[in-house]
Formats: structure tokens, sequence, C-alpha cells
């Protein structure tokens, strides 16, 4: 009996809810009982939930969903009651539900039916929450058990529902008949887990700020400022699983990944360690190397024991580009993968000319109402210097280019988004109130998209442009022709004598004076000072 206690005396991972007597039929306005809880000062066990979970629109995998139990004390006759929390995964609940353990079967049985606050997302309200018999044949349920069995491994604490038995959550009509499905689990593992505690740095070691570059599981670019703390024998890193970050605007992170420095200057970081919980689910940050990727898409990989950087001129490079870093559940598997890390300390800014940007797509489209096609386009930049500096995002600049002469955002299309006419667009720009049906932002802040609506063109392209106390460093200009091509070099000659020579420099954009003087470009690819001009056959001002 004593073993049996021992192994399950931990706790079980995943979303559940609401406890109740088990002669309870259904939950009327003439019997209502009170939501209950496990007894006062009870020690609570970290489980981890596997399975499936199926509702009528389709199926999701289960995996270290986060689940806490408490086992009561043994009756006199040898029997515990056993409390859930979040049994019911992939649906909001607040509460717990209840069963028995019994000795002599290893099994848990829990009454088919309990009263859980259910949280839909727009209220909260007291559900009858059947935990059993959840089954759908198209869209009809079908099957109800007076109550559900689980077999317990007295040697390993698992515990597992039997094959192919549902549990799920309904709500009753006061005739015990079903009212509103919202899914079932099946075929459930919970294994019970030992969780190290989150790292956390040393006091005293003050953060600085990094710039970390990665691509996702696609092998798109991503960058981000985070913090890291790099002292002779360790380093600690708050982005080494970005997802956990999303805001890049906050310095602010209380999840932290631990690495090791060996003789030597290699820094090992650890597989397995703990990230905290989210949305229900323990985090870890695992390591694993690709070792397949077929022709849908779908990665294949194994675990590792370690990730490996080299250091060296204060960047850290992860070295194997097949490795990636992950975050997932306990037993390795994989949720979002990240490669190629290179991090290094953000040194502030700098005048430095930009790499150019890349991924350049045009796509034509017809609007409601419109006999003239519009555009939109969408490209990627990293935010690095073409020697591999690194840039703040803040301070990075875009400009369109239509056959050789620069594009103004004028007040008739873009009077939303201005205030003034520009020819000069933050990288990260979502209009003037941050939302903006012309201007987007694409791939985790890495990209942008933007509408235009010139229908006679050849060829278009974008520059980057950094802008450092007042200083302003520009990129090529990347141009791609109707059907997507890349024009390497830029554009060749085109009407009215405008020539792209490569590099961006003196391409005759067609910007004039009230004089009627057209005024070259600078060798720094500038714009002329600010004031009143010419472009494009309007008046413009360009600040």
């Amino acid at each position: 009996m004593k073993k049996v206690i021992f192994v399950l005396t931990m706790v079980f991972s995943l979303p559940l809810c609401g406890g109740l007597g088990s002669g309870v039929l259904f939950a009327s306005e003439d019997h209502q009982e009170s939501i209950q809880t496990p007894p006062e000062g009870s020690d609570t066990l970290n489980y981890s939930l596997n399975g499936t979970f199926e509702r009528a629109i389709g199926s999701t995998q289960l995996s270290g969903v986060k689940l806490m139990v408490v086992w009561e004390p043994a009756k006199e006759d040898g029997t515990q009651t056993v409390w859930f929390h979040n049994l019911f995964p992939h649906i909001l609940t607040v509460g717990w539900t209840h069963g028995t353990y019994r000795p002599a079967s290893h099994s848990i049985t829990i009454p088919v039916q309990a009263i859980c606050n259910f949280h839909d997302g727009w209220y909260e309200k007291d559900y009858v929450f059947n935990i059993a018999g959840i089954k759908y044949s198209g869209t009809t349920i079908q099957g109800m058990k007076d109550s559900i069995v689980f077999d317990v491994d007295t040697l390993t604490g698992h515990i597992t529902s039997q094959q192919d038995e549902y549990i799920g959550l309904v709500t009753l009509t006061d005739k015990g008949k079903f009212n509103k499905a919202y899914g079932g689990a099946r075929n459930l593992t919970i294994m019970p887990l030992t969780i190290d505690p989150v790292v956390t740095p040393p006091e005293g070691l003050e953060p600085e700020e990094y710039l970390y570059r990665y691509a996702n599981s696609s092998g798109n670019p991503k960058s981000k400022f985070a913090p890291a703390i790099v002292t002779d024998t360790t380093a600690y890193f708050a982005c080494l699983t970005p997802d956990l970050t999303r805001d890049v605007t906050k310095f602010d992170y209380d999840v932290w990944v631990k690495g090791t420095f060996d003789s030597e200057g290699m820094l090992h970081v650890r597989s397995g360690q703990y990230l905290g919980d989210a949305t229900g689910f323990n985090l870890y940050m695992n390591v694993v190397r690709l070792t397949e990727r077929d022709d849908a898409g779908n990665l294949y990989t194994e675990p590792l024991d370690e990730a490996v950087f080299a250091y060296q001129d204060g960047v850290f490079c992860l070295q194997d580009s097949d490795v990636m870093i992950t975050e997932g559940s306990q037993d390795g598997t994989p949720w979002y993968l990240y490669s190629n890390f290179r991090i290094g300390k953000y040194a502030g800014d700098v005048p430095t000319v930009p790499s150019d940007p890349f991924g350049l797509k045009v796509t034509e489209t017809i609007q409601s109402g419109y006999t003239d096609p519009f555009y939109y386009m969408d490209f990627y930049a990293n935010t690095e210097g073409v020697n591999g500096e690194y840039l703040n995002p803040d301070s990075l600049y875009w400009r369109f280019w239509m056959d050789g002469d620069l594009f103004v955002f004028d007040m008739d299309w873009y009077k939303d988004d201005f205030d003034e006419p520009t020819t000069t667009v933050p990288f990260r720009y979502q209009g003037k109130n941050g939302s903006s049906k012309n201007f987007k932002i694409l791939n985790d802040y890495n990209g942008a998209y933007f509408w235009f609506f010139e229908s006679l063109w050849n060829y278009v392209g974008i520059q980057m442009v950094y802008i450092v106390g007042g200083e302003e460093r520009c990129s090529n200009i990347v141009y791609v022709d109707l059907e997507g091509n890349v024009i390497p070099g830029g554009i060749p000659e085109v009407e009215g004598g405008k020539e792209q020579g490569a590099g961006g420099k003196e391409q005759g954009v067609g910007i004039y004076d009230l004089a009627g003087r057209k005024l070259p470009l600078g060798q720094s690819d500038q714009l002329a000072p600010s004031g009143l001009y010419i472009i494009n056959g309007r008046k413009v001002f360009v600040r």
C-alpha cells in the first residue's frame, strides 16, 4: 500500500474541472450542488497529459498538457479520494473533479457527471460536466456511462484511460439529456513529473541588451532584441525560445535558459530545461536534430542532450545548422523549432549601410468597384548591416521605387496613413494608429506588406534606409519585374532615358525643383533637402 501511495503522490497535469458526489444524475435549478475542491492544505502533484483531443471539426494531438492531482490519505478500507484539475484539455475550465482509487484493482473510478465552473470566453457559468461517453459519429454524440475507469501502474505512476474511451465536456438539460458538447479526449496517458525549478540568473548580475537572430522551421530569418547575461563560466539567455517572448517592445523577461562554458570556450546548453507553464502546458526547452524534411514540409527530428554554441568576439553561434531548439513537452515532442542562432551584444546605433531586402513578391488583384488593378508587395529584411553589424529595427526604414523613380505615398490613397506625402516608411510601420489596411508587418516583425495603386509599371523595387543621428545610409535597390523575377544589377533602360545602375547609384529619379531643374541624387543615395518639389509630375512636399 505504501508503495502505491508514494508513487501516486505526484501530480497530474491536464485541463479539467469541478468535483461532485457520484449520485448526481444532472444539475437543475431544484438540485444544484456547489463546486467542490480538495481539502485545504493538500499537496498538489504535477502530471503531463498525452493523447488525442477530438471535436466534430477535427482532432488534435495532446502532448505535455499540464494537470494537477491531489491524493487524499488512505481510508480504513484502503481507498483514496483522488482530485484532478484540468482533466479536460483545450477548454478553459476552472475547478476540480474527483474519483476513488481502489488498490485491489489498481484503478481510479470517476463518476460520469460533475459540476464545474466553465468559462467559454464570453461569460462564466456553472455547467454539468460529463467526463465519459463522448464520442462523435459525424457531428452526433454517442454514448453515456455511469463512470470512467483509469488504470494505475504502481511501478511508473502512469494513469491511463481504457483504449478508445472518451473523456469529454457536455452540458445537459435538467432532464439529463445532451444539450451541447465541446469535444472529447481519448487514449490518454497521464505521466507524473518531477519539475525542475525555472532557471533564474543569480542576483547582482545585470542583463545587457543582445540581438537574437534565428530561423523558424520554414527557414525564414527572424530577429529580436532581448537580454542576456554572460560571465566567465556561464551564460543566461532570455530568448532561446522566442515564441515565449512574443512582445518585442518590452525588455522584461522571466524565462531564462542557462549554458556553461567548457575549457575550449564552447557554450553547452542542456536540453530539458523547464520553462514554466503557459496556457495549460508544462513547457521545456528541448534540443533536437533535423533528420528529414519531406516534400509536404513535415520535419522529422531526433532528441539531443545539448546544443553547442561557439563564442567569439562577443557573438554566440549555434554550431550545427541541423540542430534546432524547441519548446514543447517533457517527452521532447517539438512545438516551435528554431535554428541558426547568432546572438551578439547590441553596441548602440552607429551609421551603417543596411543589407539588401529580399523575398520581394508582387501580387495583382482587382477590387470590387474598380477597373484598374491594385497591387500588394511583401518583402523581408535582416536587421543587420552589409558587414554583419547589428541594426536597431526602430531606425530602419524603406523606400519604394517604380521604373527608376522614387514613389511618393500621397494624400489621395494614403491620407489615413500619413499626415503629409512621404517617401520613407518605417520598416515596422502599421499606420498612424498601429492599424492600417495599406501597411502591415509580416513574419514576426521581419517583413513588410503594403498596397500600391499605380497600374502602369515595368519594374518595382525596395531599398532599405538606416537613419541614425540624422545620418542616412542606404542599401542597393532590389527590383523585380511583372513576373516577380529579381533584376540583377538594377533595371535596364526604360522610357524617358531613366537608367538604374548597380548599387543604386545615379538613377535619375525624376525629382525637380520649382524652376524645373532635375536634382541629381547624392553619392549616398540621399534625397534632396526637405522642401517642395515636382515628383512624377506632381507638386510634393518632401520632409
